[in-house]
């Protein structure tokens, strides 16, 4: 099953912000092609293992941290914002090929972030899952 969530210049981009990389410029790959390149070389930079944890912060639908799990065995958890995104990451994940261990996507209970106070300082919530 595909699913394209949003798009850039006109191409699927499939839930992902950091969109793609290509060789060269008469790389004629395609954007789904380009995003896996770039997820697949930051986990060989991350030189992932089975049975490491990874943690994915903005997992959005979850298809790069699933991608890395699949191909190195490291379990993975991801943490987004998005009810959608999560609820997709979970679909994903469900599909074959299965990662071997069963990643876990989850939705904080309450977002990180920074907003001004009445007296103009910040004040940081903090993330409680």
């Amino acid at each position: 099953m595909h699913h394209t969530t949003e798009t850039a210049d006109g191409a699927a981009v499939d839930g992902n912000i950091h969109v793609g990389y290509w060789d060269d410029p008469a790389d004629g790959g395609s954007l789904d092609q380009a995003t896996d390149r770039l997820t697949d070389l930051v986990a060989g930079r991350l030189a992932a293992v089975p049975g490491q944890h990874l943690l994915d912060v903005g997992c959005g639908t979850g298809r790069p941290a699933l991608r890395i799990a699949r191909a190195t065995g490291a379990r993975v958890s991801g943490v987004s914002t998005s009810e959608e995104g999560i609820t997709l990451a979970r679909t994903r994940a469900d599909e074959p090929p299965a990662p071997r261990q069963l990643p876990r996507f989850t939705r904080p209970r309450t977002a990180s972030t920074a907003r001004p106070t009445n007296t103009g300082s910040v004040k940081r919530d903090t993330i409680s899952m």
